[in-house]
Order: C-alpha cells, then structure tokens, then sequence
C-alpha cells in the first residue's frame, strides 16, 4: 500500500500551524516529516514538542529534519537529513552507525537527487529514501522535474524504501508506487 508522508512548511499555513498539524492528523497521512530548517534551536524544539503531541495523540510518526538533538531530548526515532549534510560529515557511514548505535531503534531517511547519490545513502545504513523532485514544483520554480523513469531508476538501484517528492498529489500516487516507490511525499496539499 502507498503511503503518504507530509512535509510541514509553517510559511504557506494560513492561520494556526498546530491546528493545521491536527488537521492534517486527521487524515491518511501516515508520517509528518518537521522539516522548519530555518527555526532556531529553541523555536524548532518548542514546536517539535507540541507536533509530538499531535502524533502521539493520532498514532502518526513523527520524523524530524537533521536535529539530532531534538530527537534525542523527545525520544523520537525517526530523523531527515539532506545529502549535503551528510556529505559534510568526515564519514557519513559512521555518523550513521553511531547514531543507530546512540539511539536504539533510530530510523535514519535522506533526500536523493541521483541515483549514485541513493546507492552510496543506502551502503551508509540509510533506511529510507526521498527520491526527487519526480514532477515540476513551485517549491522548485524553473527547474524541470526529473520524471518517472528517474524515480523507477532509484527504485530499481536500492533495496530500501523509496518516497517521491516534487509536484505529489492524490493523483499521481498511483503513477510513483507503480515503478516501485512506497509512496509519495506532500506539501502543498497539506499546509494550504
């Protein structure tokens, strides 16, 4: 079954950003990546307090953009980085393993824009994927998307889950699970 997985972007919320996470809660979203990269520490922890809730409340996962810290302080087991951020560590595959080591049964996904680039995150001990952008976004304004025959390729190249992101809709879900993705990442459709 394709899933769903919410991407948070507080700036396109109209009104209460918490009240939209419960809304969105109440939906089929099956995880809520926090993704706020340009929070300051203590902002993004207080709103990473009040989001937990939220999933823990409605039996949501709850996966947090890059900030180790805060999923060590509110035990969540489930955390994003882009792959610059983990080419930037002396060795990815062993910030990996000592993460996993730190935090027992922590999930660890990465953004991927190659297929290179999804065959070195999975030998580092990636578990997931966020293969993209598939289809032209606003998020990326002028900058084709790099179409289905791009995410099957990923698919093929990995033995771990697969998710794409960039122009995602209820529509093209059945389009991205069918060339071998789990499903299908959203932003617009949730925060508006």
């Amino acid at each position: 079954m394709c899933k769903k997985i919410c991407i948070t972007n507080r700036k396109l919320v109209n009104g209460s950003f918490i009240d939209q996470i419960e809304k969105v809660c109440q939906t089929d979203c099956d995880k809520i990546l926090l993704r706020e990269k340009d929070m300051d520490d203590s902002s993004f922890m207080k709103l990473a307090t009040k989001v937990k809730q939220l999933c823990d409340k409605y039996n949501k996962e709850l996966i947090i953009h890059h900030r180790v810290d805060v999923c060590k302080k509110l035990e969540i087991r489930q955390i994003h980085f882009p792959m610059p951020y983990l080419l930037g560590q002396e060795s990815p595959k062993q910030f990996i393993e000592e993460l996993k080591e730190m935090y027992s049964g922590m999930r660890v996904s990465a953004s991927v824009h190659a297929v290179e680039e999804a065959i070195l995150a999975q030998s580092w001990g990636i578990d997931e994927l966020i293969a993209g952008h598939i289809f032209d976004t606003d998020c990326k304004k002028g900058i084709p998307g790099r179409g289905i025959s791009f995410l099957e390729e990923v698919c093929k190249s990995v033995e771990i889950p697969v998710y794409a992101i960039g122009g995602m809709n209820e529509d093209r879900m059945n389009i991205v699970c069918n060339v071998g993705a789990k499903g299908i990442c959203m932003m617009s459709q949730y925060m508006v």
